[in-house]
């Protein structure tokens, strides 16, 4: 019993299978050059593989005449699909980014009414402050002045102009939690 199954468990031999492995000992190492030269070293061993079982599917009787110029002419036809195939697909990408490109810039409705009900919660808010701290948080937040240029139109220091950004965030922030 245990000598037929060892038997069972061995690798068929036949001269297809010999030659195939001969072969690849011998054009391998080329073969993996041929293809990586194409297509980058990370492609190269799926498209030698796929060479070798392409090869195996096909007539013994081409391999026998010149199995080293059959599987470089598979190999060179699998890089060509590979190409092919990448060119498919970048041209979807363009298509979809192009899609994109001329889809309707505006926002849709929904967005504009959200949009238009917190810019008067916040205007809201901002009527709620005194003038100087309104003043100070519209030209910083508003207008991109800064600091300093806010305390020299304001005649305050850079300091309070720092304080009444900050008590206008605040007072807006707290508007806005309980508005929600």
């Amino acid at each position: 019993m245990r000598v037929e199954l060892a038997r069972q468990a061995q690798p068929v031999k036949n001269d297809r299978n010999d030659g195939l492995g001969r072969l690849f000992r011998d054009v391998g190492r080329d073969l993996t050059d041929f293809v990586s030269r194409r297509v980058g070293p990370q492609d190269a061993a799926d498209l030698v593989q796929d060479s070798f079982l392409r090869l195996l599917e096909r007539d013994a009787a081409a391999l026998m005449r010149e199995p080293r110029a059959y599987l470089f002419g598979i190999a060179a036809n699998l890089v060509t699909d590979r190409w092919r195939a990448l060119q498919r697909r970048n041209r979807v990408e363009i298509e979809d980014q192009d899609a994109a490109a001329i889809a309707d810039p505006r926002p849709d409705p929904a967005s504009c009414c959200a949009f238009g009900r917190e810019a008067a919660a916040l205007l809201a808010a901002l009527e709620e402050l005194p003038p100087a701290c309104r003043d100070a948080f519209v030209l910083n937040r508003l207008e991109g002045l800064g600091h300093a240029e806010i305390a020299r139109r304001m005649g305050v220091s850079s300091k309070t102009v720092q304080r009444h950004i900050a008590r206008a965030l605040e007072h807006c922030m707290l508007r806005r939690m309980q508005d929600r």
